[in-house]
């Protein structure tokens, strides 16, 4: 992910020693790190003569190479900063993007909220009858839970 850094397929037999000196001598810069991942063959199911047979692929290993970037050029630093100013607007632009997805979130949710709940002046009725009920004391009228003699059950009871 930086300017310096490459992935290459190997041979499996090789060692992150022999894969440093190998790239050095290809690309004539100075390796800092190696990093390799060995990777198992597919197997692949072939079918020949009506017989089945299962082929294995040979197993391969990839390394991550990190070159020591030179100092003295005065072209590869104007890339890098170059570069990380690009990566900079990237992350800035990827910040407003998200940003304007999650006003986008609200507005959505706002509108979906709208949709459920009944009109404002609706609303407002049951606030003030919540209101009205609380200042008068009633449990019942400010929304509280019925008692266990008040639900459809007892007055049901009650009719009979």
């Amino acid at each position: 992910p930086n300017l310096h850094s490459t992935g290459s397929l190997l041979l499996n037999c090789m060692l992150q020693l022999e894969i440093k000196a190998f790239l050095e001598a290809v690309h004539g810069m100075q390796v800092e790190r190696v990093n390799t991942i060995n990777y198992q063959g597919k197997k692949r199911q072939v079918i020949h003569n009506n017989k089945q047979y299962w082929k294995r692929e040979s197993d391969w290993k990839k390394a991550y190479v990190i070159f020591k970037p030179p100092k003295d050029d005065p072209k590869v630093q104007e890339i890098v900063t170059e570069w990380e100013q690009q990566k900079h607007q990237r992350q800035l632009e990827a910040y407003h993007e998200w940003k304007q997805q999650q006003q986008h979130n609200r507005q959505q949710r706002k509108q979906q909220m709208a949709r459920l709940l009944p009109s404002p002046a609706a609303q407002e009725a049951v606030v003030a009858g919540g209101r009205a009920a609380e200042a008068a004391g009633s449990p019942a009228a400010a929304g509280a839970a019925p008692a266990a003699d008040e639900g459809p059950d007892k007055q049901a009871s009650d009719n009979v």
